[in-house]
């Protein structure tokens, strides 16, 4: 995949996150539900992507460090609403953490 594909999915991600957060602060939580089930598989494909880049650059550990943030996020989201989803986030998170540490 194109480097600038990856950027603009994780501003994809990034903005659904955002748009997921005013929508249930606006009290719609059905639309927030869907919203940051969008944004998770958006981050899921961003990690994907990641994966199959073959060199690891500073871009990559920026990229990655990036996607780990979303985890976080998507993790915080769902262990508010009491989902057991959210521990899968945290786990990729961490995991990602290791692998930018080395």
């Amino acid at each position: 995949p194109e480097f600038s594909d990856l950027d603009s999915m994780l501003l994809m991600a990034q903005a659904l996150l955002s748009t997921g957060k005013a929508q249930s602060e606006l009290g719609w939580q059905g639309k927030a539900k869907t919203t940051y089930e969008e944004a998770g598989r958006v981050t899921e494909r961003c990690l994907k992507m990641l994966k199959s880049c073959k060199e690891s650059s500073d871009e990559d550990a920026r990229r990655s460090l990036e996607v780990a943030k979303l985890f976080e996020a998507l993790g915080d989201v769902w262990s508010l609403r009491g989902s057991s989803t959210a521990m899968e986030h945290y786990d990729k998170c961490t995991g990602l953490h290791r692998t930018i540490g080395g």
